[in-house]
């Protein structure tokens, strides 16, 4: 499993600074293994797989003191157990989770110092040609004070002939909801973008050309996120790509200016130098 970690610290308006931490996870859908590699899982395979994935994830999450983190390709089996697993939370209401049947799974948990007091879901068009989005407006109440952030869950198609212009309209459409001041000015995107940096910074550009985003960044960290050995040609043959070309960058984090980076981390520390993510 790969998973990456993102600590912030956002300014706020009487200069206090709050810290963030953040995090994003694909599940890795079984079916896709099944069917888009050359590996298979019975259904107990995927069921321990599960098991044991979502238990290094809230290990990683009580760790590192995540507030946010954003699933992507969660099945309903992996829901299953994910919420199994959350029964403490939920029993100390210090959880709110959010799951949209087919992909996006977005999870918000109090800690220490940060209380979400708000998680309202944003309703969005049904457009089928853009990315699968998830957008919270939050309401977080920090040493006795309320403030307020959007947070976006993104899961992109990876398509070669859709990715560039589902990008773009993804981005286009946040930007409106912002002009239209359904979401808040201060935001964080983070999640599975199915697109490398120099296609994610494409796309910011366009946007910024159509007067959008203006103070909107992208953090340009090029450590690997993402596995892939094998491509699959229009035939489906399934062809080994170079050793190279097989650990690449596909999650990222846009931000707007109030938010600073203090630390970015991939899970596990030595992702790239064995067989993922196809076992743990």
């Amino acid at each position: 499993m790969s998973f990456s970690g993102f600590r912030y610290s956002k300014t706020l308006k009487d200069d206090i600074v709050m810290p963030l931490s953040i995090a994003n996870f694909n599940v890795l859908n079984h079916e896709h293994l099944n069917r888009f590699t050359i590996f298979r899982e019975d259904e107990n395979t995927i069921n321990n797989r599960y098991i044991v994935s979502a238990a290094i994830l809230l290990e990683y999450i009580t760790t590192y003191k995540i507030i946010a983190i954003s699933l992507s390709e969660v099945t309903k089996e992996y829901y299953d157990v994910l919420v199994d697993m959350l029964f403490y939370y939920i029993q100390q209401n210090t959880v709110k989770y959010f799951y949209d049947g087919k992909s996006l799974m977005t999870i918000f948990f109090d800690s220490d110092s940060i209380k979400i007091t708000m998680a309202k879901q944003v309703e969005l068009d049904i457009d089928h040609k853009r990315d699968r989005l998830q957008i919270f407006n939050l309401g977080l109440k920090y040493k006795n004070k309320n403030y307020y952030l959007t947070y976006i869950n993104i899961h992109g198609y990876g398509l070669p002939e859709i990715r560039k212009q589902y990008l773009h309209n993804t981005m286009f459409e946040i930007c409106q909801l912002q002009n239209d001041e359904k979401i808040d000015n201060d935001f964080l995107c983070i999640g599975d973008f199915n697109s490398d940096l120099n296609q994610v910074n494409i796309a910011i550009e366009d946007v910024k050309n159509e007067n959008c985003f203006l103070d909107l960044s992208l953090y340009k960290n090029y450590l690997p996120t993402s596995y892939h050995r094998y491509i699959v040609d229009q035939k489906g043959k399934f062809n080994q790509k170079p050793e190279e070309e097989r650990y690449i960058k596909l999650d990222h984090l846009l931000y707007t200016k109030n938010f600073k980076i203090e630390q970015f981390n991939i899970f596990p520390n030595n992702f790239a130098e064995y067989e993922h993510p196809y076992f743990i």
